[in-house]
């Protein structure tokens, strides 16, 4: 009589997902192009708590460019989730180069914005300090 481990390969089968990385089409066209490879697999959304969550593996956190302490934006729409990296704007401190860039902006043909309180005054403006 055989031994048997306990473990049952039919159910260890129905948990195992499917990994699928995928790049640009074999016929070029104007999209995938400059498509990045890809990567996606089936999971199922889980409760963690009160609330709803999927386990995000490391080849897709990979692909994707993210780490466990990436800020993120989650937008839903019918039927789809989208998580995407928050793109932080870099503010540049450096006072000593707004002049240069200013004029590099307007000479580009951006036009400086108007004062938006041209006109506006009020006690502090119209007394002398």
């Amino acid at each position: 009589m055989p031994i048997r481990s306990g473990r049952n390969p039919a159910k260890k089968a129905r948990r195992t997902r499917q990994i699928v990385k995928t790049g640009a089409d074999p016929l070029p066209n104007e999209s995938s192009v400059l498509a990045e490879p890809e990567v996606s697999y089936a999971t199922r959304i889980r409760a963690i708590g009160n609330s709803k969550g999927v386990i995000l593996n490391s080849l897709v956190m990979e692909t994707a460019g993210l780490n466990a302490e990436t800020d993120v934006i989650i937008h839903a729409s019918k039927g789809i989730i989208k998580i995407m990296e928050v793109k932080k704007d870099e503010v540049n401190t450096d006072l000593s180069t707004w002049d240069k860039q200013f004029k590099t902006a307007i000479k580009n043909g951006s036009v400086p914005d108007k004062d938006l309180f041209e006109g506006l005054q009020n006690d502090f403006d119209s007394k002398e300090w």
